[in-house]
């Protein structure tokens, strides 16, 4: 059972991961989008398409950094997840060549 639950952490962490890193590269490319003259152009025609591009950069970044946290907690989660299974799995072959020798 916690075999199954370390794989499944594991995959986790490497959903949050490549997501983590998709939404970063994305909020880059919309920050300087926002600085450039093509922003200007956008915001001189409508107002509104302006602010949208600046909210959707803003959601793009915090979306990154809560990616981020999920990917830090994920990868504790697997860690421990793998010592307690590395040590049940010790564990039952000390008893195996206690019972062995006896």
């Amino acid at each position: 059972m916690k075999k199954k639950l370390s794989l499944t952490f594991l995959i986790l962490t490497i959903i949050s991961f490549v997501g983590t890193i998709t939404t970063t590269i994305m909020y880059f490319i919309n920050k300087s989008r926002i600085n450039d003259v093509e922003f200007i152009k956008i915001a001189a025609k409508s107002i509104s398409k302006a602010k949208e591009l600046m909210d959707k950069t803003s959601m793009l970044g915090w979306m990154s950094i809560i990616l981020g946290g999920l990917t830090v907690v994920f990868m504790v989660g697997t860690i421990i997840l793998f010592i307690i299974w590395g040590k049940e799995k010790k564990m039952k072959l000390i008893n195996k060549e206690a019972t062995l020798n006896e």
